[in-house]
């Protein structure tokens, strides 16, 4: 602050004071501090913008005083914004901060945390170092992410020193991450969060010296941040970006998403020099990652070179049945039909996988010329699986056709739970003649899942006649789906009963008659007075690794492979760091306690092999206790690898579950699939019609396959170390 301006002030307060500004301002602010906690739970956000006009070292501490009283999310983080008011005032700015501050680094609620950062980042004066303080702390990795975000916003080369100690590559001999020599009794030191680390060389690359670059790209063991090396080389014109990309995309040992990354680049400087060797890569299986032949496809077609083409047209139909799938990416941008026709043929392949991606592609084509074999696929499938996605792609051809539409109807009441889905989303998206009738019968199923796209289409339908059907439906649904009823509502009347079934049915009783679905405008209103009421609730839910647990149906899966016997930083079990399968044991066991009462649920675990703790479905556990549960949670130990794939899969095979909570702390090692571009192809395609969330933790730093599995299902990533 200008020391000039500060004598001003002085100057300007010692002159009020004597005028009796000073007492006049203490009684304002001793009548503001005596009506907000008066009115406690019910006090009013400007009544405290009020007290940080007042600008004085009390009235900041009354703020932070009234803090710890308030009992609402709501009312705290109004104060949080009303603190940040003092940066700048010399006189308690810092206190004020360092509140702030606090409340980012230890609140349990995440509007709370994310609100202390928003204050932070909008502080122009100290701000930026108390952001800086909570990257540099041990606080939930979430909030240290969102903190380094912020600070990003604000850089200038005076920061490039802190972010190099965030970003780069941990050397552990003998000193800590800021190079303070370590005594013998000191805890062992960590590498950064992966996040963190990215987020901070992302913002710095292009100021990085070349050979830094290149030194992160040889030896960093992460992938991301590989990545971003990479491309900051080529922006750079480095002379050497062609032979280092080259290593990268033929090292089978890197992940396919940095030799994809290297694959684009090379691409851009070679051009079809490349697709031989491109060609070459595609058929080897084994060291070729989905992800990674999924680019080299599109890159192929990308070229619009007459030889490659040739080539890849010659592909088509022809080698394993991966090699059949390449084709059919790389030829998406061929329209020879005689090519087409060569395609058609696929439908009838023997290998699944072929027949479902042919029959995409052939949709995604516009072909309508196969819809004959698709209507034969559909009578007389290879397998019954087939089904589901002949019904995608013939939707896709058809369109709103009514004797297609005819067609669908018959599906809806299929035993097939995806066909049964299937054929009601597409019918929903046609807005079908009858439709409501069809969603009136999903909406009792037996099936949750049935039920939960029926609930989704009413939802989408924008009609009011959906409402008395959803009101009906909420006094039978709890959990998920209760919530998922609840939210359809709201959509639809920008009405905030939420689970009340009897104040809905009120409601509709008097407005029925009259009552219209609101419009984008008024509905956009309306969530934001529905997260305010949010927010002035105090409940307690439960929770798991900080995400809420809202169904009644849910697997927790568990990681027990050997690598959970590493310590977590800032986490203690006596005087020593708890392990990461200890710090989860005890997440799990915090979350089971917390269950409603009526909740079903199951606990797998894995390492080289999967192991459950109730055999049967979680519908069939009604008998089963949780201190059952406990014990055999206590009993766990880690070792073995790492069997992420069959896990899921495990957990999908029951018909109940709505919700699955996936905890990994490594890249899947063991199992029928390993390949994290194909686990995350594999689940999504589960879950297209299951509609199971997926919330997945991340254990001692960032799995991209966790953080694509939540993000899949809408879920939530989190991360701790």
């Amino acid at each position: 602050m200008n020391p000039f301006r500060n004598a001003t002030l002085l100057l300007c307060t010692f002159l009020s004071c004597i005028s009796g500004t000073c007492l006049a301002q203490a009684k304002e602010l001793a009548s503001l501090l005596d009506k907000v906690k008066s009115a406690g739970s019910d006090a009013k956000p400007e009544d405290l913008y009020k007290i940080a006009e007042i600008g004085t070292r009390d009235a900041m501490q009354g703020l932070v005083e009234f803090y710890d009283k308030a009992g609402s999310v709501y009312l705290k983080r109004e104060v949080v914004f009303a603190l940040a008011k003092f940066d700048g005032i010399q006189d308690a700015q810092q206190p004020a901060l360092e509140k702030i501050t606090n409340v980012a680094t230890t609140a349990t609620q995440p509007e709370l945390r994310q609100a202390a950062v928003d204050a932070l980042a909008n502080s122009p004066s100290l701000g930026k170092h108390f952001l800086a303080t909570i990257v540099q702390s041990e606080a939930d990795d979430t909030v240290r992410k969102a903190a380094l975000s912020a600070h990003v916003r604000n850089l200038s080369d005076e920061d490039l020193p802190f972010y190099k100690e965030l970003w780069k590559p941990f050397e552990a001999k003998g000193r800590s991450k800021k190079g303070a020599k370590r005594g013998k009794d000191d805890p062992p030191d960590r590498p950064e969060l992966e996040d963190i680390r990215v987020v901070a060389f992302e913002a710095v690359a292009e100021k990085v010296e070349e050979k830094d670059l290149i030194d992160i790209l040889e030896k960093d063991t992460s992938q991301k941040m590989r990545n971003v090396a990479l491309k900051a080389l080529h922006r750079k014109g480095s002379k050497r970006v062609a032979e280092l990309a080259t290593k990268m995309f033929e090292r089978v040992d890197v992940p396919g998403m940095t030799r994809s990354e290297a694959a684009k680049i090379l691409a851009e400087l070679q051009g079809a020099k490349l697709a031989n060797a491109f060609l070459k890569l595609a058929k080897k299986k084994a060291v070729t990652p989905e992800d990674l032949r999924r680019t080299m496809a599109n890159l192929l077609g990308d070229m619009k070179d007459k030889s490659v083409d040739q080539k890849l047209a010659k592909l088509v139909g022809r080698g394993a049945p991966h090699e059949k799938v390449f084709a059919l990416w790389a030829t998406m941008h061929l329209d020879d039909p005689k090519l087409v026709e060569k395609i058609r043929k696929g439908l009838a392949d023997k290998d699944a996988d072929v027949r479902r991606e042919t029959a995409l592609v052939l949709a995604e084509r516009g072909d309508k010329d196969s819809l004959g074999e698709l209507y034969k696929m559909l009578d007389k499938p290879k397998d019954p699986a087939d089904v589901r996605f002949v019904i995608e792609a013939i939707s896709k051809l058809e369109g709103r056709a009514s004797a297609w539409l005819k067609r669908l109807e018959t599906f809806v009441t299929d035993p097939d739970r995806d066909v049964r889905n299937a054929a009601l989303e597409q019918l929903s998206k046609a807005d079908a003649r009858g439709l409501l009738e069809y969603l009136k019968q999903g909406l009792i199923h037996k099936d949750w899942s049935t039920r939960y796209v029926a609930i989704d289409a009413l939802r989408d339908s924008r009609n009011k006649e959906a409402v008395p059907l959803l009101i009906d439906a909420l006094g039978r649904e709890s959990g998920r789906l209760g919530i998922a009823v609840a939210d359809a509502l709201w959509s639809l009347t920008a009405q905030t009963f939420e689970q009340d079934a009897k104040a809905w049915r009120a409601w509709w009783d008097k407005e029925g008659k009259n009552f219209e679905v609101p419009s984008a405008a008024e509905l956009e209103k309306a969530a934001s007075e529905r997260e305010l009421r949010r927010l002035k609730e105090t409940t307690v839910v439960a929770k798991f690794f900080g995400v809420e647990i809202t169904s009644q149906r849910v697997i927790f899966i568990l990681d027990v492979s050997g690598s959970m016997v590493e310590p977590v930083l800032g986490r203690y079990e006596g005087k020593r760091e708890a392990t990461r399968l200890e710090v989860a044991k005890r997440e799990l066991l915090a979350a089971i306690e917390s269950l409603a009462g009526n909740a079903l649920f199951n606990i797998f675990v894995f390492s080289s092999g999967v192991e459950r703790w109730a055999k049967e479905d979680i519908g069939g556990m009604t008998k089963k206790t949780r201190e059952q549960a406990k014990v055999w949670i206590d009993r766990l130990g880690a070792g073995g690898g790492t069997n992420l794939y069959d896990a899921v899969k495990e957990a999908f095979d029951d018909p109940d579950v709505d919700t699955i909570y996936l905890l990994s702390d490594g890249e899947p090692t063991a199992g029928v699939v390993t390949d994290p571009s194909r686990i995350r192809d594999d689940v999504k395609r589960w879950n297209e019609h299951r509609k199971i969330v997926i919330h997945t933790v991340a254990v001692g730093g960032s799995l991209q396959i966790l953080e694509h599995l939540a993000l899949d299902s809408g879920g939530k990533y989190v991360t701790f170390r």
